[in-house]
C-alpha cells in the first residue's frame, strides 16, 4: 500500500453537542478510506436524528393547528320557539332554534350538548313564564347530575317572568349537558317570544 505522507486532515464528529477536532499523520489508503466510511456513517445518523426530530415537530406543530382550529370556534346559542304546556318532572327542553351551533356539539333533536373537546366551558339558561298561573323549575344537568337551577313563579296570567342561571365549569371531551325540568309537575314555558334560550361556549383549555 503507498503512504501518503503528512496529510492533515480534520474531522467533527459530533456526539451529543460535543465536536472533537481529529488529525492524523502518515496515513495508509486503508486508513482514509476507513475513516471516509465512519465518517459517512456517522453523517448517516444525523440525518436520521435529524429527520426524526423534524417530523416529530412535523407531528406537534400540525396536532397544535388542529386543536386551535377546534377549541377556537366551539359555540352554541338556541331557544325553544314552541309554547310548551304541562310538562312533566325530569323532562329535557328541546331547544329547536339554533342561533350558532359552532362544532355541532349540540343537538336540537335531543336538547343535549356534547362536549367536543375537554376545557372550561360557560354555559347559561333562561326560562320564561307568562299568560299561565303557576311555577316552572329548570336544571342544569352535567352527566345526571344537577349543576344549579331556575325558576319563575307567577301569580296572575298578565304577569310575565323570566328564570336563569350560569356557570363556568370544566368539562372533559364526552360529556353532556342540558336542561331539564325538576320540582315542579304540570309546568309551562313560553317559547314564541325568545324567552327560554341555552347558550355554551368553549373558554380555554
Amino acid at each position: 500500500m503507498p503512504v501518503i505522507n503528512t496529510i492533515l486532515y480534520f474531522a467533527l464528529v459530533i456526539h451529543g453537542s460535543t465536536c472533537i477536532l481529529a488529525f492524523a499523520k502518515n496515513c495508509t489508503c486503508d486508513d482514509v478510506n476507513d475513516f471516509k466510511l465512519f465518517m459517512d456513517n456517522q453523517i448517516e445518523e444525523v440525518n436520521k436524528t435529524c429527520e426524526k426530530q423534524y417530523k416529530d415537530l412535523e407531528n406537534k406543530i400540525q396536532k397544535q393547528i388542529t386543536r386551535r382550529s377546534v377549541s377556537s370556534g366551539i359555540a352554541f346559542s338556541a331557544q325553544l320557539t314552541v309554547q310548551q304546556t304541562h310538562i312533566h318532572i325530569g323532562t329535557v327542553i328541546k331547544f329547536d332554534k339554533m342561533t350558532l351551533n359552532d362544532a355541532s356539539g349540540y343537538n336540537k333533536q335531543t336538547g343535549v350538548f356534547t362536549v367536543p373537546e375537554g376545557g372550561v366551558y360557560m354555559f347559561s339558561y333562561f326560562i320564561g313564564n307568562g299568560n299561565k298561573v303557576g311555577q316552572t323549575w329548570a336544571a342544569l344537568m352535567h352527566n345526571g347530575k344537577r349543576i344549579n337551577s331556575a325558576v319563575t313563579d307567577t301569580f296572575h296570567t298578565n304577569e310575565d317572568l323570566q328564570g336563569g342561571n350560569m356557570v363556568v365549569i370544566r368539562m372533559n371531551i364526552g360529556d353532556r349537558v342540558w336542561v331539564e325540568t325538576y320540582h315542579q309537575n304540570d309546568a309551562y314555558l313560553d317559547g314564541p317570544n325568545g324567552f327560554t334560550s341555552f347558550s355554551g361556549i368553549f373558554l380555554y383549555d
